[in-house]
């Protein structure tokens, strides 16, 4: 009995053989019985029909594996032709059977290589997930034929990065959701092709570089040029964009559409097909009144990765703006009808108003009248509500108007004109303006006046409106009282509640409005407050004694009051005892050094001042300062002793010397003389031939001394026993005198030897 029969050596039967350079086969034992077993084996190779057509039969005895070497043989083996081992089996009794492989079939090239192409769907453009779809054409194998085929992704040629898919015969496969690692670098599609003999070819796709940076967006806007929000019904809408790029692949293609935004939903009124990636077009379709049209631009890279814009709409409005009111000035609550300005106007208005687009700009205009812009044609100012308008030409005494043109965002246009200002250019006139003094002494104010002040103006072209005024400390200022509106028409003003302070000067300034704003300035001129006396002096009576023997007069020096501010108007006196007394009654002297009070009658052994007050040009009085005491001394001094005496002893004895030798020293003492009034003022000494003579030596000035000496000589015109005679006059301090004088001496020679010899001045009964 038959077994079975493999080719190859394999453990599994060889269906194709890759290598084409041994021969082999293996097969199961044949089986016979017990009494006729088999004795051995014999193996040959041919083709269909012709068992032996390569290797005839060999014994192989009893193996069941055996092999052949081709490279060692002339046998060989054609690809693709399928061969068959037989083998051959033979009993002991001779018999033989045959068994034959199923064949094999010799293979050694791959398939041939195909084409592989690789297209990609995006699934998710944020994430970068892609599809990428590989179709295969064109792998053949004549041999073996295609078993079978498998695909993959992969960043080298011919090697896979993803898992292989098995695809068996389909020539396509998608690789899902596939985002490379490195978003810039380059991967392949890959096939593997399989033959039935296990032989693989790889085919990879052109390198696949995918950009996916979705092109650079650009701008798509409502309008050429500038993007409008709104437009009118009687201009074509225009979309313009630009700006699309991607600078890795280009744009491949963009395309444009335009929906319309109403209350029933968006409706596509324009799809376009291809345009440029810049470019403008007007659309011929009507607008609808409310309605919003937005347009959306879309490009894509030639990758499919694409970016869609929007422009922000532009709505559709055929109703014009509604204008508010339009003044003159800068004071939002008031239209002023009088402006000083020939060169600028101030304008202001309440905001215009659009419900449907909205209120685009304002535009402003000034003329001679409503309307009219034949003084400055329209300027935006784009949504202030107030303006100046400068560099103007206008004529004082002329009216102009200010027309204000309101502009919607759909470009309609609506105005109005103001009432009209009329130009004054002339500031009001100030004919007076005084700060009231005191009516004695300009300039000055003194203590318990007000700063008075008043002034006269007038306005022919616009009339006054207002007049404020203030009190400073510097011509112009305003320190003492602020800048104070007066009511109307009033043109004086009392400052009760200035503190004014002494020695301050004031100034009032008033400031004088028309109606037209202009404004005129005045000061007056200062005002000084003078609220102290004037400084106390010193008063000085001379000489401090005096006698009075009938009437007589006092004379003081005065100096010292001083008023910085008003000055001294005038000085007033008394005169009085020491006690009090007064003696005469207040006097007026407007000399402000000396008084004189004459024609007196004034008591001996009294003491007498005078008394001075001054007062300021504005009346204040100082205080009351009194002299220095005069006494009045009616009496000479006391009569005292004269002698002639040679040394002190003789003083003390008042023992007078009744002999003295011509051309010495004459010494003279005196004594006793006193006053009890007013004391010794001084002494005078002369010498005469006769008693209270100075014949001889006129008086000299000894002050108060008690004694003096005299140089006796014959230049005196003396000579030996003339008689002398020294006189001592006393004056007291209130000038009174009284002379005494000496008993006779006489001159003797100074060579009288007995005289000499004795020294004996004694000269006696002379």
């Amino acid at each position: 009995m038959t077994s079975y029969v493999h080719d190859g050596l394999g453990s599994r039967d060889l269906e194709y053989d890759v290598i084409g350079e041994t021969l082999g086969a293996s097969w199961g034992a044949f089986y016979g019985d017990s009494k006729d077993p088999v004795i051995g084996y014999e193996w040959a190779v041919g083709t269909l029909g012709a068992p032996e057509g390569i290797m005839d039969y060999t014994e192989v005895g009893l193996d069941t594996r055996v092999s052949k070497s081709l490279s060692d043989s002339d046998i060989e083996l054609e690809p693709g032709v399928r061969y068959y081992v037989t083998v051959r089996a033979t009993s002991l009794s001779g018999r033989a059977s045959n068994k034959s492989s199923n064949g094999f079939i010799v293979d050694k090239t791959a398939p041939a290589k195909g084409v592989v192409t690789v297209a990609h769907n995006i699934l998710n453009q944020t994430a970068n997930e892609v599809d990428y779809t590989l179709t295969w054409d064109g792998f053949k194998d004549l041999e073996s034929e295609i078993r079978g085929y498998e695909f993959c992704l992969g960043y080298i040629k011919d090697v896979c990065s993803t898992a292989p898919t098995n695809t068996g015969l389909i020539l396509q496969g998608t690789v899902q959701h596939f985002t490379p690692a490195d978003l810039s670098t380059p991967f392949y599609g890959i096939v593997i092709a399989t033959n039935k003999a296990g032989l693989k070819t790889t085919v990879s796709s052109d390198a696949i570089k995918t950009d996916f940076t979705p092109p650079i967006a650009g701008t798509v806007i409502d309008g050429v040029g500038k993007d409008l929000d709104y437009i009118n019904d009687s201009v074509a809408l225009v979309t313009t964009w630009s700006g699309f790029t991607d600078p890795q692949s280009g744009i491949e293609k963009c395309r444009l559409t335009i929906i319309e935004e109403g209350p029933t939903g968006p409706f596509l009124v324009l799809r376009s097909t291809v345009i440029k990636a810049n470019g403008s077009i007007p659309h011929k379709f009507i607008l609808i009144p409310g309605i919003k049209y937005v347009a959306t631009v879309e490009c894509r890279n030639p990758d499919g990765f694409k970016t869609s814009v929007s422009s922000n709409g532009v709505t559709c409005d055929k109703t014009p703006p509604i204008t508010g009111k339009i003044f003159h000035g800068t004071d939002r609550n008031s239209d002023i009808r009088y402006q000083s300005s020939t060169n600028a106007l101030s304008v202001h208005w309440s905001p215009g108003s659009d419900p449907q687009s909205g209120v685009k700009e304002y535009l402003v205009a000034v003329g001679t009248g409503p309307d009219r812009d034949d003084v400055r044609g329209f300027a935006t100012v784009d949504m202030a509500t107030d303006v100046q308008i400068v560099n103007l030409t206008m004529n004082s005494g002329s009216t102009y108007y200010a027309t204000l043109e309101v502009v919607n965002n759909a470009g309609l246009r609506s105005s109005v004109s103001s009432s009209g200002v009329r130009v004054d250019a002339t500031p009001p006139i100030i004919s007076k303006v005084n700060l009231q003094s005191s009516d004695t002494v300009p300039g000055f104010i003194g203590p318990g006046d007000y700063l008075n002040g008043n002034w006269n103006t007038y306005d022919d072209e616009s009339d006054i409106d207002f007049t404020e005024y203030c009190i400073g400390t510097t011509t112009g200022g305003c320190q003492v009282e602020d800048m104070r509106r007066m009511p109307e028409n009033q043109t004086r003003v009392t400052c009760s509640e200035c503190k004014v302070k002494h020695k301050h000067t004031y100034f009032m300034t008033i400031r004088v409005w028309n109606k037209a704003g202009l404004f005129n300035l005045a000061t007056t001129e200062g005002v000084t407050v003078d609220l102290t006396p004037p400084t106390g002096g010193e008063v000085v009576l001379n000489p401090p004694y005096m006698p009075c023997l009938e009437t007589c007069s006092l004379r003081a020096t005065v100096s010292g009051f001083i008023d910085e501010e008003s000055g001294i108007k005038d000085c007033e006196f008394i005169v009085k005892t020491s006690n009090g007394t007064i003696v005469t009654p207040a006097q007026t002297t407007t000399s402000q050094d000396h008084i004189l009070a004459a024609n007196l009658t004034l008591t001996h052994g009294e003491s007498y001042n005078i008394v001075v007050a001054c007062l300021n040009s504005l009346d204040v009085r100082s205080m009351e300062v009194d002299s220095s005491p005069v006494r009045i001394d009616n009496t000479p001094p006391e009569k005292g002793l004269v002698i002639i005496s040679p040394d002190s002893n003789h003083d003390i004895r008042h023992q007078h010397t009744g002999c003295h030798f011509l051309n010495t020293t004459l010494r003279v003492y005196w004594t006793g003389f006193h006053d009890d009034e007013s004391n010794i003022a001084g002494f005078r000494v002369a010498i005469g031939r006769a008693p209270l003579g100075a014949d001889i030596i006129p008086y000299k000035d000894l002050k108060i001394d008690s004694e003096a000496k005299f140089e006796l000589s014959q230049q005196y015109g003396l000579s030996q026993g003339d008689t002398i005679f020294v006189t001592v006059e006393a004056t007291n301090r209130a000038g009174l005198i009284t002379k005494v004088s000496s008993q006779p001496t006489r001159l003797l020679s100074d060579t009288d030897n007995n005289l000499l010899n004795q020294q004996d001045f004694l000269c006696v009964n002379l």
